[in-house]
């Protein structure tokens, strides 16, 4: 009964990504306060609820372009999700480094760029409309034009007709 409302107003992918958004603001959270309080504990389940959601978000991203994006630069927006990632191994280490932010009294703030993406992450997806899929899912062909006008920037009926085969997907 909760949820309904929630389902009525975001697609499942938006629900999910505010779902990540939270559990991972949460997690970075927890994660930042293991530094003043000394809690082991808090950083693991910290890290834990930071990177599960991280995990799911991904694959749900992936979705998200594939719906959303224009069929040109589906390729492109989503590998550029896991160069995103590879770029995240790569600056961590660096980052985390005793010259940088590895310091005793600096390491917590190293959590901060998590919880600011997690935030940003909520912000976004509690505002942005269905993509034109989801709406054409539920025969709404007036707001899949209007979602296509909000993603790609214009609102062509034999754009919608053309994609509609692909909802099955």
């Amino acid at each position: 009964a909760f949820a309904m409302p929630l389902l009525r107003r975001h697609s499942t992918v938006s629900l999910l990504c505010l779902l990540c958004g939270s559990v991972g603001a949460l997690g970075s959270a927890l994660s930042w306060l293991a530094g003043p309080t000394f809690r082991a504990e808090l950083l693991l389940f910290g890290r834990l609820l930071c990177g599960v959601p991280s995990g799911i978000s991904i694959g749900i991203a992936a979705v998200f372009v594939r719906q959303a994006a224009e069929p040109k630069l589906r390729s492109l927006l989503s590998n550029g999700i896991y160069v995103c990632v590879a770029l995240g191994y790569f600056i961590g280490p660096v980052v985390s480094s005793s010259n940088a932010l590895g310091t005793e009294r600096l390491w917590p703030c190293l959590f901060l760029p998590s919880l600011l993406i997690a935030v940003i992450q909520c912000i976004l997806f509690a505002f942005v409309p269905h993509t034109p899929i989801h709406e054409l899912r539920r025969g709404r062909k007036t707001e899949a034009a209007s979602s296509l006008l909000y993603y790609r920037g214009h609102s062509c009926l034999e754009i919608i007709e053309r994609e509609e085969p692909q909802t099955a997907d």
